[in-house]
């Protein structure tokens, strides 16, 4: 009789804990990073309602989320909303689905045609993922320019990075986007081209060096203001280099973008 007893005890207990084992756990905990609206992109809604800017929290090729604070009265899950996405200066037509919502983000798909959108949505995050790639070469294998110090970094896609500063800010730099070339002496207007040919070198081999080989670069006067964006874009998502000099080489860009307007 007690054995009986027994059996059935175990059989509640494990059957007890497989339900609970199967059910899914949700967890509370602070979040990694203070999530902050992306630069360069937003998005304006035109139907149910129309929305000042709406700021996105993130992006992928197919769905977008938004920062619920942007404007009340958000549709609910599995409604329907249009309207214009924004990415820097190209602008999509375009309709989303709403997938869910929590306290602070309204997570959408994309529906519908949206191939333009997924092409500028994929070069803007091919830019920053470029970026981050970018390796530092050490400072001990390059060579000092009096007190100046150099900082080179370098990267796939002919993307670079090298410059020279003081104690408190860049005294030049030359960076190179996807071969687009910029370069600046301080108290100089920024020069601009692309580069035509380069020493054919690994990084590996770069390693060696004391100092950037050396580029043929074709020189032009001005450039649109969709490839300045870019590089601005790109520089401010450097994740190894000092806030200071990522604003410093951004405003010298946006100064020459302004010369364009």
């Amino acid at each position: 009789m007690i054995i009986e007893w027994i059996k059935k005890w175990l059989t509640k207990i494990s059957i007890k804990n497989k339900t609970q084992d199967d059910q899914p756990t949700v967890q509370d905990r602070p979040p990694r990073v203070e999530l902050k609206p992306i630069e360069g992109l937003y998005f304006i809604m035109q139907t149910p309602l129309v929305s000042p800017k709406i700021k996105i929290a993130n992006i992928s090729t197919n769905g977008v989320g938004f920062f619920k604070e942007s404007i009340q009265n958000w549709p609910k899950a599995g409604e329907f909303i249009t309207g214009v996405f924004f990415i820097q200066e190209n602008k999509h037509q375009i309709d989303l689905k709403v997938i869910h919502t929590n306290n602070k983000i309204v997570g959408c798909q994309f529906i519908g045609d949206f191939t333009n959108l997924e092409m500028h949505i994929e070069e803007y995050l091919e830019i920053e993922l470029t970026a981050l790639k970018l390796t530092s070469i050490s400072t001990k294998k390059l060579d000092k320019k009096g007190d100046e110090m150099p900082i080179w970094l370098y990267g796939p896609k002919n993307c670079e990075l090298y410059l020279l500063h003081d104690s408190k800010q860049i005294t030049h730099f030359a960076l190179t986007v996807f071969g687009v070339y910029y370069e600046w002496f301080e108290g100089e207007k920024i020069k601009k081209g692309y580069i035509i040919d380069e020493a054919q070198q690994s990084l590996e081999t770069f390693t060696q060096l004391k100092s950037i080989p050396p580029v043929n670069i074709k020189n032009t006067k001005s450039l649109d203001v969709k490839t300045i964006n870019k590089a601005i874009h790109f520089v401010k998502n450097i994740s190894n280099l000092e806030q200071t000099f990522i604003d410093q080489i951004c405003k010298t860009l946006v100064y020459d973008k302004e010369d364009i307007l």
